[in-house]
């Protein structure tokens, strides 16, 4: 059985990830699943639990910037500014590495790795007592991110040693994913909290890539934007096809049309994004998960940049609906 730790346990938790056990904890953003980064076995374990790819890499959790040094050669100037102005914080940095510096099981044989610092005070504390810490999201591959201890368990219960418990400070949204393995082109592969705008102040020409399905919910889930289409028109075309209906939105949305759909989860409530952005995974999940096996779930979406984006970016790598003509 999974242990269930409070950040008063944190001494615990130490104990389990320095004998080579894996903990979920605690980010600012979703929870991670921490493991010594020194330790094989632990590493092993990582990708058995999770059934993740060996060749997709894991990102290093640090506590204090000098970390760093061991493992890249030098710190550019304008990186040491992003570094200074939102760490700790929900951005994660990729760096090209010294040769020979970490374990092919966390490259995953790339020539570069992401560096994480977390704001989140519990990960911060744990990760200063663990030393390195490997911390993808603690949830198996392809399902959504947790930001619940029940949805870690949901996952990973009896695989997993423990979990940290502080779903009340994660924001719901993973952190953003900065590539500066080359410099002179720097990419953002995952649009988060830290905006593109943001980052721009020191590093200008940022591209950020195109979203790839990367989430596999059981049931198709479909983006609506209630200014371009509307969701009358989403429910009556899966009635047409004689689909059941899960409904992810605003308050106000879900009391106009509850009586049409076969079940509801509310999003938020008078459009609020930090609301909506902090609950989108749980909503998914609720609904992805039904008692009543749904076949669609119609989503809210949010324009707009910064966290609007975001937003906008996890639904995309979730929905399969976009050939639908009601799906933009």
């Amino acid at each position: 059985m999974t242990q269930i730790l409070q950040p008063k346990d944190l001494k615990k938790a130490v104990e389990i990830i320095k004998a080579g056990g894996l903990v979920a904890f605690p980010t600012e953003t979703v929870y991670g699943l921490g493991a010594d980064a020194r330790n094989q076995k632990a590493l092993g374990k990582i990708f058995a639990v999770k059934k993740r790819a060996k060749n997709n890499p894991l990102n290093l959790n640090i506590a204090d910037v000098g970390w760093i040094n061991e493992f890249i050669e030098e710190i550019p100037t304008a990186v040491q500014k992003v570094m200074d102005a939102f760490w700790p914080g929900p951005l994660t940095i990729i760096l090209p590495l010294k040769r020979d510096t970490l374990s092919k099981l966390i490259t995953g044989g790339s020539a570069s790795i992401g560096f994480r610092m977390p704001q989140n005070k519990t990960a911060l504390a744990l990760i200063r007592a663990v030393g390195i810490m490997v911390g993808p999201s603690a949830n198996l591959s392809g399902k959504f991110s947790t930001t619940k201890v029940e949805h870690v368990l949901s996952d990973l219960d009896r695989k997993i040693d423990a979990i940290l418990d502080d779903d009340e400070n994660l924001g719901g949204i993973e952190s953003t994913i900065l590539d500066i393995s080359n410099l002179a082109q720097p990419k953002i592969l995952r649009p988060g909290a830290i905006t593109k705008e943001m980052l721009e102040v020191f590093l200008p020409n940022i591209q950020v890539l195109e979203s790839k399905k990367h989430y596999k919910p059981n049931v198709s889930v479909a983006i609506i934007d209630p200014q371009k289409q509307g969701w009358q028109e989403g429910i009556f075309w899966a009635k047409r096809n004689g689909q059941k209906i899960g409904l992810l939105a605003d308050k106000k949305i879900i009391e106009k049309f509850a009586n049409q759909v076969d079940e509801t989860c509310v999003l938020t409530e008078n459009n609020d994004l930090n609301l909506a952005a902090k609950q989108l995974f749980s909503g998914l999940r609720k609904l992805d998960e039904s008692k009543q096996p749904l076949d669609v779930i119609f989503v809210q979406t949010f324009e707009g940049e910064g966290l609007a984006l975001a937003y906008r970016n996890r639904l995309l790598k979730t929905a399969g609906l976009e050939e639908r003509g009601f799906v933009k």
